[in-house]
């Protein structure tokens, strides 16, 4: 019955033991999958934002270009008809001595130019807006108007995710303020040199970042699937082999306790008196002759030393052979010396005492003694 119930209880700490285990695992292999998928949408956010502002410095640093030069001389076309803004500069249109008609272009209608003909190899969208806009397609749309307006409260820059045409977009806004070149134009409607005139955007399409992010994702919950079902593996694994060693230690504690029932049974029939003792010769066992023969009761012996018993003047030459067979670590010996009984009695005792031993290490005595006090009585008569 109680092999049973500790059998039971083994069985019970092994199973709350490894769901604990694998509540462990799951929760460190999600807690490590969503940081890992955080990580990579911040990436995605962190080269997006670094693609958006190279070439919102480009266009800036063309522009800049362009602005230095005084403006772009185009040939006259359907595409390129006189900027009637600029018709206040004298050299605005031109003619060659062949004929051909050029007009001046500023920076901004030419990066506009480049981005409408060539959408493709220019990857991004982009306006130049303004809350006073000089042409009706600069207008601003809803987000456009708010980062305007955050730019009158002291904004240095908006940047949003947004959608166009819903597809997702990173949108950049930077204030433009007034330059020297950039009076060409807007001199005239007041504006001076360093006054905000609006603003430039650069808008980043997100698909391709968005497609790449979630490719890294799926590769992450399919590596980290594998690693948590290894895990899982591993622990039935472990369980099992737990649960065998368990089943055979309990198999051998059954074992041990019955040889230890069987041995207590014989020492307990027989004649002699029997006791064990630790490796410093503490009583850790007695039988019931040794109970009789000394007077004493078992919790009056156990946990006693066993020179304690014996008379005074036998007491320090018992303890040094004994000890000798300690150190030297002699199987077998055989001995006799006096005991003095709990009434005062003194018998006297001859008993072959054993070194109980695992593998190389002492583990205590093993006595079994026989009362040799009529014999040696006898022998006191006869001298």
């Amino acid at each position: 019955m109680q092999e049973q119930e500790a059998r039971a209880k083994a069985s019970a700490f092994m199973r709350r033991s490894f769901w604990v285990l694998v509540l462990f695992w799951t929760v460190a292999i999600v807690g490590l999958l969503l940081w890992g998928i955080q990580r990579d949408r911040e990436e995605t956010k962190r080269l997006a934002s670094y693609v958006a502002e190279t070439h919102f410095d480009k266009e800036k640093a063309f522009r800049l270009w362009v602005a230095s030069q005084g403006g772009i001389y185009v040939p006259v076309n359907e595409k390129n008809a006189s900027d009637p803004l600029l018709e206040h500069i004298p050299d605005r249109d031109i003619k060659t001595a062949s004929g051909r008609r050029f007009t001046l272009m500023p920076g901004f209608h030419v990066v506009r130019q480049v981005r409408e003909q060539f959408p493709e190899l220019y990857g991004v969208k982009g306006s130049t807006t303004s809350l006073r806009p000089i042409r009706a397609d600069n207008a601003p749309d809803e987000w456009q108007k708010r980062a305007l307006e955050a730019f009158s409260a002291g904004e240095p820059e908006i940047k949003e995710v947004t959608e166009i045409s819903k597809e997702p977009y990173l949108r950049i806004m930077r204030p433009h303020p007034a330059e020297k070149g950039c009076l060409k134009c807007h001199g005239k409607m007041g504006f001076k040199e360093g006054d905000i005139l609006g603003g430039v955007e650069v808008s980043l399409p997100l698909k391709p970042f968005l497609f790449h992010e979630h490719q890294q994702i799926v590769t992450s919950v399919w590596s980290y699937g594998a690693v948590f079902l290894l895990g899982i593996v591993g622990l039935f694994i472990g369980k099992r082999k737990l649960e065998r060693g368990e089943a055979e230690r309990i198999a051998v504690e059954k074992s041990l306790k019955e040889s230890e029932e069987r041995y207590r049974e014989l020492v307990e029939i027989s004649n002699d008196i029997v006791y064990r003792t630790d490796t410093s010769g503490v009583f850790t066992f007695v039988n019931s002759v040794a109970l009789r023969i000394t007077g004493y009761s078992e919790n009056e012996l156990v946990g006693r030393h066993f020179t304690d018993l014996i008379l005074p003047e036998y007491k320090e030459k018992t303890a040094k052979f004994y000890g000798r067979q300690f150190i030297k670590k002699v199987p077998n010996t055989y001995y006799e010396f006096p005991l003095l009984t709990k009434t005062g009695e003194t018998v006297w005792i001859g008993q072959n005492v054993q070194l109980i031993t695992k593998g190389e290490e002492i583990l205590g005595f093993q006595a079994t003694a026989r009362d040799k006090t009529e014999r040696m009585n006898l022998g006191a008569l006869w001298n």
